[in-house]
């Protein structure tokens, strides 16, 4: 935690992206929002890549470990939470599937091989990230034990981002993945050298960034072949870019707002779609969104719930019961 409150635009950050993590997961099977699909599509190029990039910043600041120590660390912080959801959630969805509710996902007996090899393939997709992010520290952490610098971590990376690698352990979402990590330990070296951001063209930049990602993006959404995986990378790295400095800039990173968000990053992640899915329930099967007004409720109430309760839940709940912190969320939070 200190590591975070040493660098506060982490927290911004974080919330930031949890937010964009919400926005792209909501789902309605009774109608479509105008243009989400589109701006789905753009969230999704750069919010998990963004996250990976907080992770691998994160680690490089943290105080080195040995591996086994490093793995017991974050077997508890990622695959715990990983499997306690899991189960979580496949109870959620026994019940919605006996109350006859229309599911984005059916469950089906192959999600438990799932589970264990390729959560992308299963019943709660999302917990990808958990999976993958472990993954990830077992690799930097073999090579970190034989010395490999960063900059060849980097090479590493960027080959295995193109590189066709088997869905079992996530290895696919990790070559996808790992480039970010890495962008991120090196991002923790640039951010040590605080006057490289205290200089009128910060805002320039920003504006900079953020343009080029709408381009690239564009790029990225209406091309074609294999331009698309060096579009697709490059938007990536510029929505990363683009964060990072708005995260930096003394005016943009003040929402008190997103840094709440931030700090209870985790629970809304790990919770987020079991209240989606209820609020989609109620708006779907008890009230009804048989008009705009319905549907523009509907669509604000999930997302607002969707970040809202889970806050509420580790501000209010979790935060008093340091079992249930460490058995959902992998880690013990404040009051």
């Amino acid at each position: 935690m200190a590591k975070q409150q040493d660098n506060p635009n982490i927290y911004w950050l974080k919330g930031f992206s949890i937010f964009l993590v919400v926005f792209g997961h909501f789902y309605a099977s009774t109608f479509v929002v105008p243009g989400f699909d589109v701006a789905r599509r753009m969230v999704y190029l750069f919010h998990m890549p963004l996250f990976m990039a907080i992770s691998g910043f994160l680690f490089e600041l943290s105080p080195p470990l040995p591996l086994g120590a490093l793995l017991a660390k974050k077997f508890q912080r990622l695959l715990v939470p990983y499997l306690t959801l899991s189960a979580v959630i496949w109870g959620a969805k026994s019940i919605a599937a006996a109350l006859s509710f229309n599911l984005q996902r059916a469950i089906t007996s192959a999600d438990w091989v799932a589970v264990a090899l390729y959560p992308h393939h299963g019943f709660a997709v999302f917990l990808w990230y958990l999976y993958t992010l472990f993954v990830i520290f077992v690799l930097v952490g073999i090579l970190q034990k034989f010395r490999v610098p960063l900059w060849a971590m980097g090479l590493l990376a960027l080959g295995a981002r193109f590189m066709p690698l088997p869905r079992e352990f996530c290895l696919n979402l990790v070559g996808n993945h790992w480039i970010y990590f890495v962008l991120g330990m090196a991002l923790s070296h640039v951010r040590r050298r605080e006057g490289l951001f205290r200089h009128g063209l910060l805002t320039v930049g920003v504006a900079a960034a953020w343009s080029g990602f709408a381009v690239l993006a564009w790029l990225a959404i209406t091309g074609s072949g294999r331009a698309v995986h060096w579009s697709e990378l490059a938007a990536s790295l510029a929505g990363i870019l683009a964060s990072w400095l708005t995260s930096v800039h003394p005016t943009l990173n003040r929402s008190l707002w997103l840094r709440r968000l931030g700090r209870t990053s985790a629970s809304i992640y790990l919770l987020h779609t079991l209240v989606m899915g209820l609020t989609r329930y109620l708006w779907e099967v008890q009230i009804g969104t048989g008009s705009v007004w319905a549907q523009a409720l509907f669509f604000v109430s999930a997302i607002g719930l969707g970040v809202y309760v889970p806050m509420r839940l580790q501000e209010t709940f979790f935060a008093r019961l340091p079992w249930l912190s460490r058995l959902v969320l992998g880690t013990t939070v404040r009051k």
